[in-house]
């Protein structure tokens, strides 16, 4: 973590003139991790007629507090995507994340289930080539219509289990969809999404049957950047070094991987808050990973309400302590110093957005600095 996520901080101060300023005292303080730690968002409760209730706007408090990114539970799927209402309800929401400086993912284009699809595009099912050109349309629609919004897209979600569009298209119609997808939103990062990993034992034939996927989807041309790895964990929880494990065999493929909806659905919240402790340290300390996302954070807008964060009153469960302690406080870095004779000041610090103030006889100046591998000195100027 120190060697990856970390940087060299070097500030120097300067007068008017240019020139430097000894003995300034310097205040470094992070705003924003550049890694992604997030949630899904039920999008009701950040836009819509709700929206106003008091618990509503706990919910965005909240999440305001603990996350960076975000990504819509359901409204951006399919079958909701076509509704003009739940369509509002995703757009509502998304503005709403954009104007409080939350990036969102993309949350999916294709869930290759029948039940994940709508009804009059399975209606279609006898007519492969007409079946095929309903997902491509979709892909391509949906794509146009959150292009420059969202920040990455899942293309395909949990296909080892929802298969009935390629039982009847054959697997090799994957590889149109994230043509398609590339087409629609040329900039943004492409995904596979798959669940059951990495909470599966290791031998597990989901993680081979992932894994050839993804190879497969490369090696016939199919702009595949990432593997999103959902991480719904049970009572069975797999240790830390067979996470690492399962993390360098996927970096094999030579691209990055993100924890996409991580909960961990036990009773006992001190082994819950042990084991969170242990999975988001794996996993920050892996170079293959790009990003942590939990699946909703409020027992009383979740899918597995023992898993969440906070308690339907909203009291904190013991994980919501873990993730701001790991977060907010030992991957954070607050850091006050003063100017040498050569007006540099020097710290190391995680790896995000920072305001430095720098005072000295008088004069207070304030900067947003983006602290980043490789980066350059940074020059405040006093004024």
């Amino acid at each position: 973590i120190e060697k990856l996520r970390k940087a060299d901080f070097a500030i120097t101060v300067v007068d008017a003139a240019g020139k430097p300023v000894p003995d300034a005292t310097v205040a470094v303080r992070m705003k924003r991790h550049a890694f992604p730690f997030g949630s899904c968002y039920a999008p009701g409760m950040i836009a819509g007629p709700d929206a106003n209730s008091e618990t509503a706007q706990k919910y965005r408090q909240v999440f305001l507090e603990n996350f960076n990114i975000g990504v819509d539970e359901y409204a951006m799927k399919w079958p909701h995507w076509v509704k003009p209402e739940a369509k509002q309800l995703a757009l509502d929401s998304w503005q709403w994340m954009h104007d409080h400086g939350i990036p969102v993912r993309g949350h999916v284009m294709v869930w290759p289930g029948w039940k994940r699809i709508p009804a009059e595009v399975k209606d279609l099912s006898g007519d492969p080539a007409k079946l095929q050109q309903a997902v491509l349309d979709h892909v391509a629609k949906v794509g146009a219509d959150l292009r420059g919004k969202v920040v990455e897209w899942d293309v395909v979600n949990e296909p080892f289990a929802n298969h009935d569009l390629m039982d009847i298209l054959g697997d090799d119609a994957m590889v149109d969809w994230f043509k398609a997808a590339r087409k629609a939103d040329p900039d943004v990062p492409l995904y596979l999404n798959e669940t059951s990993v990495p909470t599966s034992p290791p031998a597990d034939e989901r993680y081979t049957a992932l894994y050839d996927r993804v190879k497969k989807l490369q090696d016939a041309g199919a702009p595949v950047d990432g593997v999103g790895m959902q991480a719904h964990f049970g009572q069975n929880v797999q240790p830390p070094t067979q996470l690492l494990s399962i993390y360098d065999r996927f970096e094999k493929l030579g691209i990055p991987v993100r924890i996409t909806e991580l909960d961990i659905d036990i009773a006992d919240e001190q082994l819950q808050a042990d084991y969170y402790r242990d999975f988001l340290t794996a996993s920050f300390s892996h170079q293959n990973i790009n990003g942590v996302l939990i699946w909703g954070f409020w027992e009383g807008a979740h899918w597995r309400p023992l898993a969440a964060m906070y308690r339907k009153d909203w009291s904190p469960r013991p994980i919501a302590g873990v993730w701001k302690d790991l977060i907010y406080k030992q991957w954070w870095t607050n850091a006050d110093g003063k100017t040498n004779a050569a007006g540099a000041y020097k710290t190391r610090g995680f790896l995000g957005d920072y305001e430095v103030t720098v005072t000295h006889d008088g004069k207070t100046t304030t900067e947003s600095l983006k602290l980043e591998k490789g980066a350059a000195l940074q020059k405040i100027t006093l004024k």
